[in-house]
């Protein structure tokens, strides 16, 4: 089985006090395909969004995943959310929440290759203070992780930093963000346990949120190994040598037996 590939990502972010957020046009393409997006606020009071739509506000909703993590004494909220399938076009990335938010950051990631019946494994999250946020994700070799970070450190424009062995897709963060930071980013797992993991910048009492999605890869056909089929041909080669011999050995006999019976 091959593992699914990273297809494309998009980001869209405001810190203008609104109600929705809608992104550039940009593609998703390629056979099955799944998309993943982070929706994050902060405000004095956060929401969760009414609705996260592939295809514009019309668009195909998502799917929100698990529950939502909150950070900062709650006044920093993150939401996951998938869609199987998504069609294959360019548009945009829709999120609505139900009231104006402070500050707002909406991120797509879509890969191709994703097992299109049991697309997912377990969802990982986890919330924390520290400049580390990490989350360990339970994987087999060829997942295809996808995580999301949500960071805050007060009054210090933070800046991330991916993990050993990810790649980030996605960052958000500097000005006109006094205070928070954003990412996405992707790894192939190669064992039982895939750790994603981002540093941040900014030790006044930073605080986080990150989800980790693995990704299944399309059950494949097995190929027949090149030195099976050796094998197959040698055997077939020898099956018809020792056909030939016995051939043969009638003859011997036969003319052996018509001799004998000559002579008599």
């Amino acid at each position: 089985m091959a593992a699914p590939v990273y297809n494309s990502s998009v980001k869209v972010s405001s810190a203008s006090n609104v109600a929705s957020l809608t992104s550039a046009s940009w593609t998703i393409a390629g056979s099955n395909r799944y998309l993943v997006a982070s929706a994050n606020s902060a405000a004095g009071t956060t929401v969760d969004p009414t609705a996260v739509r592939w295809g514009g506000s019309g668009g195909t909703a998502m799917s929100k995943q698990g529950a939502s993590l909150t950070y900062n004494s709650a006044i920093r909220r993150m939401s996951c959310w998938t869609l199987l399938a998504p069609t294959a076009q360019s548009s945009t990335l829709y999120c609505l929440w139900p009231s104006n938010q402070d500050n707002t950051a909406l991120m797509g990631v879509s890969a191709t290759g994703v097992n299109q019946s049991t697309p997912t494994g377990t969802i990982a999250s986890a919330t924390g203070a520290s400049q580390t946020p990490t989350v360990n994700a339970t994987t087999v070799a060829d997942d295809f992780v996808i995580d999301m970070v949500g960071y805050w450190s007060d009054g210090t424009t933070p800046l991330l930093t991916v993990g050993a062995g990810q790649t980030s897709r996605l960052e958000i963060e500097g000005s006109p963000f006094l205070d928070d930071a954003w990412g996405m980013s992707t790894e192939t797992a190669t064992g039982t346990s895939t750790t994603m993991s981002w540093s941040g910048s900014g030790a006044f009492a930073p605080q986080w949120g990150i989800y980790a999605v693995p990704l299944k890869p399309v059950a494949g056909a097995t190929a027949t190994p090149m030195r099976s089929l050796m094998g197959v041909g040698l055997g077939v080669r020898l099956f018809a040598a020792s056909q030939l011999r016995e051939s043969l050995s009638r003859r011997k006999l036969f003319k052996l037996v018509g001799a004998l019976l000559y002579r008599k």
